[in-house]
């Protein structure tokens, strides 16, 4: 993938905000709370992730699966994986 679209979508990830979550949430077919797209997205917000990288990923979606709901994180795994 071209690096230059690898650095948009990270910095849109990189600076979601739980409204544009709980939109992405609609157009992916999952179901998201707003307190859960504000967990979400203080997660995700200034954190440099890339979610290209497997590590970092794994990271962030362990977090979900914890803190959030572990069915949250399988969906916006392959939310994810659709961006990449």
């Amino acid at each position: 993938m071209n690096q230059m679209i690898r650095q948009l979508v990270n910095q849109k990830i990189n600076n979601v905000t739980p409204q544009e979550l709980l939109k992405l949430s609609q157009q992916y077919g999952f179901d998201l709370s707003r307190a859960q797209a504000d967990k979400i997205s203080k997660m995700l917000r200034g954190k440099n992730i890339d979610i290209f990288n497997d590590q970092d990923r794994r990271q962030v979606l362990q977090n979900i699966s914890v803190n959030i709901d572990r069915r949250l994180a399988s969906e916006i795994n392959r939310m994810f994986n659709e961006f990449m």
